[in-house]
């Protein structure tokens, strides 16, 4: 019924779904996230993108249906294994390229909790002014385009993608400041994951 109550437990592939059901369903549910994943905590559980992928590629069928409430609950992070912990530090690597403070924050401590929060609110500010990406939520998709690419070619976590999504780019472009700050930041992060994925394969 219309007043019903949609919870999602999980990391990020699962509210994605959930907010699509929860959009869809008697034209919209109420909803709320309980992310159990660094990558959900700090981006895929907030601003209300909510999608399916399709063959012709990822999170093409969807809505914009942002959830009620994210209760976050760091203690979940304990347990993850080591891709779903890279694949969270390559989101919190795109957030301290895109704002100073966070930027500041990450090379300043070596605890992944203090920037759990700052990423959090720094993407919820965003879809609250702009929440079907007509304009500055654009910058949240930094190298998300090749960035999907290499995680459908290669297999990678989407937050690992990601990261050599931006790399690629800013090799690309010439902005070798911009990789100096990467690595940087990947470095503070406690990145473990050296080689990029066509390492003696092809690209």
């Amino acid at each position: 019924h219309r007043k019903a109550h949609l919870v999602a437990w999980g990391g990020g592939a699962t509210s994605d779904f959930a907010g699509f059901v929860a959009a869809t369903i008697l034209r919209g549910l109420s909803w709320s996230v309980i992310p159990t994943t660094l990558l959900s905590m700090v981006d895929a559980s907030i601003g209300g993108k909510v999608a399916i992928n399709s063959k012709s590629g990822k999170n093409l069928i969807g809505q914009f249906h942002p959830p009620d409430n994210v209760w976050v609950h760091t203690s979940f992070i304990r347990g993850l294994p080591k891709a779903e912990l890279l694949s969270g530090k390559g989101e919190i690597a795109k957030y301290a390229l895109l704002n100073a403070d966070i930027h500041q924050l990450v090379l300043a401590s070596r605890d992944v909790y203090p920037y759990i929060m700052k990423c959090a609110q720094y993407k919820l500010a965003l879809p609250e002014r702009d929440l079907t990406e007509g304009g500055e939520r654009k910058i949240l998709n930094l190298r998300h385009t090749n960035g999907h690419a290499f995680e459908r070619i290669y297999g990678l976590p989407h937050g690992v993608a990601v990261v050599w999504g931006m790399a690629v780019l800013f090799k690309a472009f010439q902005e070798g400041h911009l990789v100096d700050e990467l690595e940087a930041v990947l470095e503070a992060l406690g990145w473990e994951d050296p080689n990029p994925p066509w390492y003696n394969k092809s690209f």
